[in-house]
């Protein structure tokens, strides 16, 4: 399977019977019924690059709102349940050094972001008014760190008895004695019920397919630009891939580019 086929994540809610997710491949906010593997492409996050791996790592609800923290983002993006509309906020702007956001600790009225990056300015966004102060590394921080209270799977020994491959890279979500995650190579749920020594796969089904081709092809367009492929942005394998799998020549890139040969040499 190409990275442009996979749908999973760093972290993710479940809310009603629904999971929501930012795509760690590329910029995208799905909703996934865990169940049966329905999933909606709810749209791209506003002010990101589309074909941004990581866009975000930490994720969580609150008053009827999801939270979608960045990790090499410049914005949390905050789904709201009712009136499923996306609302942004700018944490680390264009003229700030580069950084990533390495922890997220939520309090009773606000979260903060702290960097990964030494003498980078921690952020703190009120949750009520949507203001963003900066603080010093060394400010007292009320609350959780959000990437400590992920659940752990209760029999790990399983993981590597069913050959499970980046085991490191995903964590389950419990629901009552049924524990759910995304696999990370792939575009499915793996569900697992306490007691039973049996993994369920749930492929994920993608309902609005005609706007999600859409998206995908906006994507493409945007990483076949000379820069994103010289530039290691799409691998060499996924590059071929992408190249027998689809007919190229409709995308902007192969229409006004010669020589294809000579960018894979590169690559």
């Amino acid at each position: 399977m190409n990275v442009l086929e996979r749908i999973a994540c760093n972290n993710f809610i479940e809310d009603s019977g629904y999971a929501y997710l930012s795509n760690c491949y590329y910029n995208g906010f799905f909703a996934v019924e865990i169940g049966t593997g329905r999933t909606v492409f709810l749209g791209a996050f506003e002010g990101e690059k589309l074909s941004e791996k990581n866009i975000h790592r930490e994720i969580f609800l609150k008053d009827n709102k999801i939270y979608v923290c960045p990790w090499k983002g410049r914005y949390v993006h905050i789904w709201n349940l009712k009136d499923r509309k996306m609302h942004s906020v700018e944490i680390r702007t264009k003229n700030e050094p580069l950084f990533f956001v390495d922890e997220v600790v939520l309090g009773e009225n606000d979260v903060c972001f702290l960097p990964d990056l030494e003498n980078a300015p921690v952020k703190r966004m009120n949750l009520g008014s949507l203001t963003v102060t900066e603080l010093e590394m060394d400010s007292e921080m009320k609350g959780r760190n959000i990437a400590e209270c992920k659940d752990s799977f209760p029999e790990p020994e399983l993981i590597e008895k069913w050959g499970i491959e980046y085991a490191d890279r995903f964590y389950w979500r419990q629901s009552s004695c049924e524990w759910y995650a995304f696999y990370p190579l792939g575009r499915h749920i793996m569900r697992y019920v306490e007691g039973k020594d049996k993994l369920e796969i749930i492929p994920l089904t993608i309902v609005n397919k005609e706007e999600f081709a859409e998206h995908l092809h906006t994507i493409r367009n945007e990483l076949f630009s000379e820069d994103s492929v010289l530039e290691g942005e799409i691998g060499l394998q996924d590059f071929l891939d992408e190249m027998k799998a689809e007919d190229m020549w409709k995308y902007k890139y192969f229409q006004s580019k010669r020589n294809i040969g000579r960018k894979i040499w590169k690559q």
